[in-house]
């Protein structure tokens, strides 16, 4: 098992992914944000994975915090979505609730790591 598998973020930022492939595969969302959409989503689980992969304390806060940066990237393409009535206010809501627990998993992370 590696080191990432024991995060609680990983696991929340993987659920998140299974949640948005559904969501692109099924979704008449122009090509450009679904694509955009994808690669954000992604990365929030690859930096978490590659950041628990670093020896130091300052290595790892780095890829917390794109990945954090990554998750605010999703949500603000979420909030476009919402907007553009291309996806329903209880979907947005079932999205947002899991992206800003993450949010908050993540930035606990980070500071645990600066102190």
């Amino acid at each position: 098992m590696y080191q990432y598998h024991k995060l609680k973020v990983y696991t929340l930022a993987k659920d998140i992914n299974v949640e948005m492939l559904k969501f692109i595969s099924q979704s008449k969302v122009e090509f450009y944000i679904k694509n955009q959409l994808g690669r954000a989503t992604l990365s929030i689980m690859l930096n978490i994975a590659e950041g628990s992969g670093r020896n130091t304390n300052s290595d790892q806060s780095r890829f917390y915090v794109i990945s954090r940066s990554s998750l605010f990237e999703v949500s603000s393409i979420l909030e476009l979505l919402i907007e553009s009535e291309l996806i329903s206010i209880e979907y947005f809501r079932l999205l947002d609730k899991k992206l800003q627990t993450l949010s908050r998993q993540l930035l606990a992370l980070i500071n645990s790591l600066r102190s």
